[in-house]
């Protein structure tokens, strides 16, 4: 991942956590199923294990591997004696991203690290699994995640399409966002209030304020048409909210302070690159069928066998791909 997408999800993760964000993508019920299936299966098979979620967000999946361990552990032959035994771990780039799962039940450590350079021995983990994660970190994490499943494990994804609807989702964000930014609407916006509380003060006269508010009037209404054509949820709702505190804020002046209005222009600017980032990471990192024979290719040539690669989808749409691969 490269250092600006990263920043860029680390920044995302922190606010996220801290507002109490939920993952939206955790609740489709096919990828959810999923996950379901595939871990209490596992957890069948073996009584001991070593897992690990890569690029584990908020720990969505990890959460799902424990309410699975815990039922396989409550289902068990009376006849079985042996206790279901299981060592959780989680990776992500974001140290937050790694708290906050680490707040979860069931795991027992968390590593920091990019999953394109992994700090992790060679068949050291029986289940390494991700969701819409691992591809972020680009073409060789796949392959580099293989080389920690012990022999018998298993690697499980689920990884971006890039004819998805998230990747479809991410498009359309990226574009309007970039429209946005087009209009100069921060430094018109900066101009315009700059303007309004030197009236207020008495430090110089209608001119100056007349001209800004034109101007910034102008990028206005380019947004006011965007948000129109795109809808109030385009790039989630990020630009709706935006465009209505800039109005309430700009006709409401004299309650507010310069540095206020100042500081809010410079987080809302740092907000819109941060999300376009990370909108172009999701498009980047998305995998088409060309790309997703090549990873099965590679992980085939380092010895594992693909048991599943093949779309999830909705009745909504394609969701993503599902990959599974034993060591």
């Amino acid at each position: 991942m490269s250092g600006s997408n990263a920043g860029a999800w680390d920044a995302y993760w922190q606010k996220a956590i801290k507002v109490g964000f939920h993952n939206k993508e955790a609740e489709h019920r096919e990828i959810e199923q999923f996950w379901r299936q595939f871990f209490t299966c596992q957890f069948e098979q073996q009584s001991r294990t070593v897992i690990l979620e890569l690029a584990c967000g908020k720990g969505a999946v990890s959460e799902i591997a424990h309410q699975c361990l815990e039922k396989s552990s409550i289902c068990q032959p009376p006849n079985q004696n042996a206790e279901i035994e299981v060592r959780h771990y989680c990776l992500d780039y974001s140290l937050a991203a790694v708290k906050n799962t680490l707040e979860k039940p069931g795991l027992e450590g968390g590593i920091v690290a990019d999953a394109a350079a992994l700090p992790l021995k060679n068949n050291s983990a029986d289940l390494v699994f991700s969701q819409f994660g691992i591809e972020y970190a680009g073409r060789k994490a796949l392959l580099n995640a293989a080389k920690i499943v012990k022999p018998g494990g298993r690697l499980a994804a689920i990884i971006h399409h890039a004819n998805g609807l998230i990747y479809q989702h991410s498009k359309c964000s990226v574009k309007a966002l970039e429209r946005v930014m087009q209009t100069d609407i921060f430094p018109l916006a900066r101009r315009a209030f700059t303007a309004g509380f030197e009236v207020l003060n008495g430090n110089t006269g209608q001119e100056t304020f007349v001209r800004a508010d034109s101007d910034m009037s102008v990028a206005v209404k380019q947004i006011t048409a965007l948000l129109k054509q795109q809808g109030p949820s385009v790039a989630d709702g990020i630009i709706l909210q935006f465009y209505r505190d800039l109005g309430d804020m700009f006709n409401r002046l004299q309650v507010f302070e310069a540095k206020d209005i100042a500081n809010w222009l410079n987080n809302m600017e740092d907000d819109f690159s941060s999300h376009l980032q990370r909108m172009q990471s999701m498009l980047d990192a998305a995998c088409d069928k060309e790309a997703m024979a090549f990873e099965c290719q590679q992980l085939t040539a380092e010895g594992l066998s693909i048991e599943h690669c093949e779309e999830i989808a909705s009745h909504q749409g394609i969701l993503g791909w599902k990959l599974i691969a034993k060591a």
